[in-house]
Formats: structure tokens, sequence, C-alpha cells
């Protein structure tokens, strides 16, 4: 399902998320960035080596580049849920570290908000961030 910020059709949280995640998997950046708000945040969990906060859509593209550059990731399932200008991305996660080759899961929960059909703020939280960073770990 492809959501386009152009069209006359209801806002859909859930469309949205659903057209960055097929965009991204399949290296449509283009299709990305014209979801993402100019202005868009993503807040990182602590403790992981690409936490913190990435602003704009560059930063967007960084911490994307910085977190493939340590994991290997795998999607093991996805559930979306979605009220108003508000959704919420529930992930089972599998992680395989570049550096070490450790593999280790988590659930992760990543709360967006939109503003004008485009996603504006990103909050990534992980059910065990700790498990994820030490795949690290020599």
């Amino acid at each position: 399902m492809s959501h386009n910020p152009n069209s006359n059709q209801p806002f859909s949280g859930r469309s949205v998320l659903e057209s960055l995640l097929e965009a991204f998997y399949a290296g449509d950046m283009e299709v990305v960035s014209a979801l993402l708000s100019p202005d868009v945040t993503v807040h990182q969990s602590d403790n992981l080596p690409y936490s913190g906060e990435w602003k704009g859509v560059s930063g967007f593209f960084d911490m994307a580049t910085t977190l493939g550059s340590n994991f290997e990731i795998e999607n093991l399932s996805r559930r979306i849920i979605e009220q108003g200008n508000e959704a919420v991305l529930f992930l089972d996660l599998k992680f395989t570290s570049r550096k070490t080759g450790k593999v280790g899961y988590t659930t992760n929960l990543e709360w967006y908000t939109f503003e004008d059909g485009k996603i504006a703020d990103i909050n990534v939280y992980y059910k065990d961030a700790v498990v994820i960073s030490a795949l690290n770990d020599e």
C-alpha cells in the first residue's frame, strides 16, 4: 500500500508507515525522503552506537547509515497501531553485529508523530537495548 501525500484520500498513519517501510527496504530513498518532514527528528535509545537525536532528513539517513554499518537487521514481525496524527510500529527484530557476528533479538517500539501527512518525529524504544549494544563487544 503506497501513500501519496498529495492525494485527496483521508490521512492514514498506517499507510505512511507501510509506504516508508516498503520504500526503505526497496532502497527507494526518494520516496522515503518524500514521506519525511524536512524537520523530522529521530530519538534513539541511549547506550547504542547510533544513540541520540538525529535531526532533518539528512539526520534520518545518517542514523540509518550508522545503524546499518553496525548491524544487519532482520524484521521478524511487525504490527502498526494508529490514532489521529500518531502511530506506533511494533517490531520483533534480529540484530547481527557486523563487527563480531554475534546475534541478538529484541522487540522495538517506534512512536511516530505526523504533521501535514509526513513523519515529523520518531521515538524509538528497545525492550532490551543493552543486548543490542553488547553485540559489538569483543
